[in-house]
C-alpha cells in the first residue's frame, strides 16, 4: 500500500506489482497507482491495483446488498484505469448476482469500458 514498498519489490526482482490504494481518496489512489505504474512499466512489470473496498462493519462484505457505496462504480473504474495505466484492476462486489459480481449487468464490459483483466473481490458468496 506504499510506493516505497512497490519500489522495493521492483528492486528485489518481483515479477508483478499489486498496489492497494483503496483506503485513500479516489484522487490519491489514482496518483499513487500512476506513480507505481511509472516505476514498474519501464522494468517490464505489470501492475494490479484495487478500487473500492471490502469495508468494515455494516459496510463489509458481511453487510447487506444495499451497501452499494462500497461497490466499485463502472465509470469510476474506467476513469481510474485511464488515469493510471494499470494492467489489471481488482474491484469489489458483494456476492453472486449483486454488486459487480454480475459485471455484465452493471456496465463493466462492452462498449466504452475497459474489458479487463478484472479481479472480482467479494463475489464468492461465502
Amino acid at each position: 500500500s506504499s510506493f516505497e514498498l512497490a519500489v522495493q519489490a521492483i528492486r528485489e526482482g518481483y515479477t508483478s506489482i499489486m498496489i492497494d490504494g483503496s483506503g485513500r481518496s479516489f484522487e490519491d489512489n489514482i496518483a499513487l497507482t500512476r506513480k507505481v505504474v511509472e516505476a514498474a512499466h519501464p522494468n517490464g512489470l505489470p501492475v494490479e491495483a484495487e478500487l473500492g473496498s471490502l469495508a468494515a462493519g455494516e459496510r463489509s462484505h458481511e453487510g447487506s446488498a444495499g451497501d452499494v457505496e462500497a461497490y466499485t462504480d463502472p465509470e469510476a473504474a474506467k476513469q481510474f484505469v485511464d488515469g493510471t495505466g494499470v494492467d489489471a484492476l481488482a474491484v469489489y462486489g458483494s456476492g453472486p448476482g449483486s454488486g459487480i459480481c454480475g459485471a455484465h449487468r452493471r456496465g463493466f464490459t462492452g462498449s466504452g469500458h475497459w474489458n479487463g483483466p478484472w479481479i472480482l473481490l467479494g463475489c464468492s458468496g461465502s
